[in-house]
């Protein structure tokens, strides 16, 4: 989505996130992020409703601020 998407996933993205949290869940499945899960803002942290829950993730070019924050 880009690291300028903000607010929580919609529409198809929404249902995608769902579906990515869902299976991770069930299939214990590992879900990995580049730059920062959608979902989560990265400047502030906030993790919005239907965020997409990420194991691991990777960050590329600098770490973002949001990432550092005690959520």
């Amino acid at each position: 989505l880009g690291i300028g998407a903000s607010g929580p996933p919609r529409g198809r993205i929404g249902e995608l996130a769902a579906e990515m949290n869902a299976t991770r869940e069930r299939d214990l499945a590992t879900t990995v992020a580049i730059d920062i899960p959608s979902g989560v803002d990265g400047d502030t942290g906030e993790i919005h409703e239907g965020a997409v829950v990420a194991d691991v993730t990777l960050t590329i070019t600098a770490m973002k601020l949001g990432l550092l924050a005690d959520r």
